[in-house]
Parts: structure tokens; sequence; C-alpha cells
């Protein structure tokens, strides 16, 4: 199965404007995991699709302190594991409430390049210590690869790196002055999240990825 992806080395956020949302998800013994979310309307959040495995029994959504239940998870229709990676890894989480009054506008997607710079943020955990997520944190990577399906980025140490908790978390970069949309945190080839691994991101930029947000966003 993919590993669940906490920005490593990453500063931690204050952004009350921010749009990445915290979303926990309990079993049904009320064991907790963190994934991380992007607020694409005041009530609905995209993620990734693996955080709602068969365990998952309920989920709430939280953002500048409100938190609100979720009441319908929709998965992209072309959602599948192919070697440890999942294809399509995104889902749109709808809540009960709004959790937001009014949503800052941005882009979803952009044509990129290796070499580009990508932004990104999660609630994870920073390294291994679990007790250190559910705090959103920001950080940088370089693009090494980039395919129809993935972004790809190596954590080399003196970078950031996403891990445990992050899934679901954002990737952007800077187009013409503004922050745009480029990628959902989804897995990485690490366990541990250190020097050497290499992280995927959903391409938003995919028809397929565009198919799937356009009944939600444009």
């Amino acid at each position: 199965m993919p590993i669940a992806k906490a920005i490593r080395g990453g500063v931690e956020c204050f952004q009350e404007t921010g749009i990445v949302l915290k979303l926990r998800l309990r079993d049904e013994e009320d064991n907790t995991k963190i994934c991380s979310a992007i607020l694409i309307a005041p009530n609905k959040a995209l993620t990734a699709g693996h955080c709602f495995d068969e365990f998952i029994f309920s989920a709430d959504g939280e953002l500048n302190g409100k938190v609100v239940p979720a009441k319908n998870i929709i998965y992209h229709p072309e959602m599948r594991e192919v070697k440890e990676r999942v294809v399509n890894d995104l889902a749109i989480v709808e809540f009960a409430d709004d959790l937001v009054k009014e949503l800052p506008k941005f882009k979803i997607g952009a044509e990129l390049e290796k070499g580009d710079e990508i932004y990104i943020y999660g609630y994870g955990a920073d390294g291994e210590m679990e007790a250190s997520a559910g705090v959103l944190r920001a950080g940088e990577m370089t693009l090494d690869l980039i395919t129809s399906d993935f972004l790809f980025a190596t954590y080399n140490g003196s970078n950031q790196n996403v891990c445990r908790g992050d899934s679901g978390g954002a990737a952007f970069v800077w187009e013409g002055g503004k922050m745009v949309l480029v990628g959902v945190t989804s897995t990485g080839s690490r366990e541990d999240c250190d020097v050497g691994d290499v992280s995927a991101f959903v391409n938003l930029n995919s028809q397929s990825a565009r198919d799937f947000l356009m009944d939600f966003f444009w």
C-alpha cells in the first residue's frame, strides 16, 4: 500500500486565510489518523483518496479552529493502485457546513518543467515523531520528474519533504505573482521519509484530474 505522507523540516504556518485544512479520520474503535486537504469551496475539500481506507468510520475537517464533520466522500472514478502508487489518488470531501465564509481565489493546474520549485503544505509529522503531527507546516522541493499522472521530488536533506499526515496536502507554484495549485500529496518511496525519499504528488494538470475536478471547481 502507499506510504501516507508531514512536512519534514518545514516551517510552521499561522495563516488564517489559508485553504489547507486538517482532516481527522477515525475507525470504529476511535483510533485517529491525520491527513491534509485543500479547500476548493466553502464546504468541499480536495484530498488524497487513499486516506479513506476500508477502516475509516467517520471524519471531520478543521480550519482556523472550526471543526465540521464530513458527510460525503466522492472518489476519482479511475482511482487505482499501480506498482505501489495510487493513480488518480483524489477524493472530494463534502462537509455538513461551510468551513469558511469566503474562499480565496486560486487557479488549479499549470505547465511545469523539471527543476521547478514547488511549495508544499500539510499537517503531517516533522520526521518520525508522530506526536508532531497536526500542525500546518510549509516547505520547498524541486521537481525531478513530471509524468502524466505524478510530479516527483526527492528529499536531499537540505530541502523539506512530505511525510505521514501530509497526504492530501497541497503543492503550489508561483505563476504571474499568484499561487497555483499543481499537486496533491500522495505517497513516497521511504517509510521513514528520510534522505533519498522520492515523494509523489498527483499531477493536477492531467486531463483525468481536470475532468474530475471540473464539476467541483470550475
